[in-house]
């Protein structure tokens, strides 16, 4: 049937569903949804690149009479980087902030669909209904798509909005903490990775993102 997605995941899907990731922030600019209606953040550290910490915790602090949670996926099953992570997050949260300690960090993951698994489960036990997704520009399509197939398993599809905000990256610079490839470079084995991990039911598909993105659009400013 026309507009069918088929089984096995091609390289067209994938493409399209990251153009559409990449292009979600302009469709919730044109619903209205404002920070003022964000009461969370979910942020995803990647190899520990600053500038992600610097714009969840700019908003966290900024936002601070709407966006009462702080929620910090583990980067690594790691006490040290757990700690790391903890003085980051708790040394940038201004001590005036009227939901100071509001924030729950992960104490480790080995992958993204744990963190995932975890941000979901703390977005339900809170019934938070609008979300910030923080991670680096390179990284946010796989995060998004990882997320919202572990809302869509809990019942959450298409109750709670998660609105991506992507730290900015230098684009041809090698990523901090990494093997010494840029975000140019990582952004084609994310692509490849997030085929991967469709087949094993950890990402959503371009039909449950399409999905989504009706959800979205069909709801009132």
């Amino acid at each position: 049937m026309t507009g069918e997605i088929p089984d096995t995941i091609t390289d067209q899907a994938v493409a399209a569903a990251v153009n559409i990731v990449f292009c979600l922030p302009n469709v919730y600019i044109k619903q209205g949804m404002f920070p003022a209606h964000t009461r969370a953040i979910a942020l995803f550290p990647e190899r520990r690149e600053m500038p992600q910490f610097t714009l969840a915790l700019d908003k966290f602090n900024h936002y601070s009479t709407s966006i009462n949670h702080l929620l910090v996926a583990g980067n690594r099953v790691d006490v040290q980087s757990y700690e790391a992570i903890w003085q980051i997050i708790s040394e940038g949260v201004h001590r005036t902030h009227p939901f100071y300690g509001h924030f729950e960090i992960q104490k480790g993951s080995e992958n993204v669909k744990e963190q995932a698994d975890w941000i979901a489960g703390q977005i339900s036990a809170r019934k938070i209904k609008h979300t910030f997704l923080i991670t680096s520009q390179w990284h946010m399509p796989r995060v998004f798509l990882t997320l919202s197939k572990s809302l869509i398993i809990n019942g959450m599809g298409q109750t709670t909005i998660i609105e991506p905000v992507a730290a900015p990256v230098d684009w041809f610079a090698p990523i901090p903490g990494g093997d010494g490839t840029s975000p140019n470079d990582e952004v084609f084995k994310e692509m490849r990775r997030i085929a991967d991990y469709q087949k094993k039911g950890h990402v959503a598909t371009l039909e449950e993102l399409r999905d989504y993105v009706h959800f979205i659009c069909s709801m009132a400013t």
